[in-house]
């Protein structure tokens, strides 16, 4: 439940009583003065929330981090914009989470909220979320409040396209990290959390050839990751990109077992038979 956080106090009554006069007679009856309440002013969460995001940059109250992927939902002229925000685990909660999709000129297109009760909610301290937007370039705004009304917000740039690469088009390199169980959880953020047991990479492939076209070209893609300061890859392995219609995707499994701290590039390059076509990287940092 949102409650209202005041931001001023209500003063208390003063009470001054004259003492009665020493004659006896009878004694006038006692002054008094009372200072009224000063009326609060309470402000609600939300509207903390939406200021935030109307004047958008960063708030340091709760400490937040963004990062975003983009992918085709639907048809060519539709994205699916995935997020994630990074939020300490300690937060108290409940959190109340507000966001916005925000065109050039500021206009807000797009905005939902998000109360957290359950710290599980929060596996690691990480939120995802997923909204549409229509290709073009934008800012994406987030501001969370705590249980004790503290305000932190993260804002990022967020180039709604796909890449071309010749023919076809190409998602961003789509992360989800798992524990042992082998449930896999969307991964924005660059870091990977804490006992992250393997992480699931994927290349969706969008191709508007005609039907008859597709059937002669064999998709695939390359992926490998390479340290910060290595030339050799840790990891190099090639795919097939398989799937019904024009949207194709080809996917590896990254063991973390192994691999030293760092950060790391994930590049995925995508083939066609035996051409190289260009392609998308992204960052890992494993701690």
């Amino acid at each position: 439940m949102v409650g209202a956080i005041a931001l001023s106090a209500m003063s208390l009554a003063a009470q001054s009583q004259a003492p009665p006069a020493p004659a006896p007679a009878a004694a006038a009856p006692p002054a008094t003065a009372q200072t009224p309440p000063v009326p609060s002013t309470p402000v609600f969460v939300d509207d903390l929330l939406r200021a935030r995001i109307a004047q958008g940059g960063l708030a340091f109250g709760v400490p937040v981090s963004l990062a975003v992927a983009c992918r085709q939902a639907g048809g060519p002229n539709q994205i699916q914009l995935g997020f994630e925000a990074g939020i300490p685990v300690n937060a108290p909660r409940p959190l109340s989470v507000m966001f916005a999709i925000v065109d050039r000129s500021g206009r807000v297109l797009n905005a939902g909220k998000r109360m957290v009760s359950d710290p599980a909610e929060t596996d690691d301290g990480r939120l995802t979320f997923a909204m549409p937007i229509a290709p073009g370039l934008y800012k994406l705004r987030l501001a969370v409040a705590d249980a004790v009304g503290r305000i932190g917000a993260a804002e990022t740039d967020v180039a709604g396209y796909l890449t071309q690469l010749g023919s076809v088009r190409v998602s961003d390199v789509l992360m989800a990290w798992s524990r042992p169980d082998g449930q896999y959880k969307f991964l924005g953020l660059p870091e990977a959390p804490a006992r992250t047991h393997s992480i699931r990479v994927s290349l969706e492939i969008y191709n508007d050839a005609p039907p008859a076209d597709r059937g002669a070209q064999a998709w695939a893609v390359q992926f490998t990751l390479t340290g910060e300061h290595d030339i050799t890859p840790a990891f190099d392995q090639k795919a097939a990109a398989t799937g019904p219609g024009a949207a194709v995707s080809a996917s590896v499994v990254l063991p973390m077992d192994k691999l030293p701290s760092g950060l790391y590039t994930l590049r995925a390059s995508v083939l066609n038979g035996v051409n190289a076509l260009g392609s998308v990287t992204r960052q890992l940092r494993v701690e």
